[in-house]
């Protein structure tokens, strides 16, 4: 996909003559890293090549400045999904301006001298200006999965004339399909009021300071921890729908070390979280689960 996008950026700057804007630059590109900016980069250094070598202006600078040596990093430790994600650079405030040729590539060119703008949401942030003609131009977001903010983003935000296409992919099982565990799973509350080593997985970090603040404020005792595998655990409760579907798995096989009969997964969802819930339980089970007059479901491994 990246290859192909800025394959298309490329062509767009180079081809589309009828592209006449009030400012120069015609490609805004958001990415989250350093590293993901390093490889667009490096994409598009070798598709302006031909038979004589490119001109690329500021490379060494550029390459000091994303360019991250990995030698010393630990692989293994992390899932490799997570590694994927936060290999190389992640440093998430920057922004970068390119001029472009049919065999030159200027890094580091004034913004509005630029013909593709390379930046993070907060090093986009820092910079943006007023409001501008939000009709006349074309916008590709891209995700692995599917979000209510990124939907939202796609229809408030998305409101070019020539209309807009959003693709899905087909029908899926969930990744409730790979839980090897057995235990119950999916209910709305935890009404049991005594249950030790219980996991609680909290996505957003603002439900995760009103829920910290609540323990405290209770004397609950508790710990909390980031991105870490954790042994021992007995009950988990999923205090929102994980925003990519693998993380439910593989939290729920973190029980089969346990190996006791009274393990069980809880989870809290609501007729918002339908996009979550068909990733989780499959397209079926979720049309079911929120059509239906019933407040809790309840899925037993291996039924």
């Amino acid at each position: 996909l990246r290859l192909v996008y800025c394959l298309h950026a490329l062509n767009h700057v180079l081809k589309d003559y009828r592209d006449q804007g009030l400012a120069r630059p015609k490609v805004l590109i958001v990415i989250p890293f350093r590293e993901a900016a390093l490889r667009i980069v490096d994409i598009m250094i070798s598709l302006l090549k031909s038979d004589e070598k490119s001109m690329v202006s500021n490379k060494k600078r550029f390459y000091s400045e994303y360019k991250l040596d990995n030698k010393d990093q630990r692989r293994g430790a992390k899932p490799e999904d997570y590694e994927s994600t936060f290999t190389g650079n992640t440093d998430d405030h920057f922004r970068i301006g390119l001029g472009v040729a049919k065999k030159t590539l200027k890094l580091y060119t004034n913004f509005y001298a630029s013909d593709i703008i390379l930046a993070s949401p907060l090093g986009l942030r820092t910079i943006i200006g007023s409001e501008g003609s939000k009709y006349y131009r074309q916008n590709i977001i891209l995700s692995s999965v599917s979000d209510p903010q990124i939907l939202s983003l796609f229809n408030k935000h998305c409101c070019n004339y020539n209309g807009k296409i959003t693709l899905h992919r087909p029908e899926t099982k969930g990744s409730i399909s790979q839980v090897v565990v057995q235990l119950p799973q999916i209910l709305p509350t935890h009404k049991d009021p005594v249950l030790a080593q219980t996991l609680i997985y909290v996505p957003s970090y603002f439900d995760f300071v009103r829920l910290r603040n609540y323990f405290v404020r209770e004397d609950l005792s508790f710990v909390y921890i980031s991105e870490f595998k954790v042994r021992g655990i007995k009950h988990i409760i999923f205090y929102e729908l994980p925003l990519f579907p693998h993380f439910y798995s593989e939290l729920c096989n973190m029980l089969i070390e346990n190996r006791q009969e009274n393990s069980s997964c809880t989870v809290m969802y609501s007729q918002y979280d339908v996009q979550k819930l068909t990733e989780i339980v499959g397209s079926d089970r979720a049309s079911h689960m929120i059509s239906s007059s019933k407040h809790i479901h309840m899925f037993v491994t291996g039924e």
